[in-house]
């Protein structure tokens, strides 16, 4: 999980789109 939440943070510093994803994270 730890390596997802890192590429998420990556995303999200390239794409904005990543932040629904992030969110989809924290409900899981």
């Amino acid at each position: 999980m730890r390596a997802l939440g890192e590429g998420n943070i990556t995303k999200q510093k390239q794409k904005p789109i990543s932040q629904s994803n992030s969110r989809l994270l924290q409900e899981l």
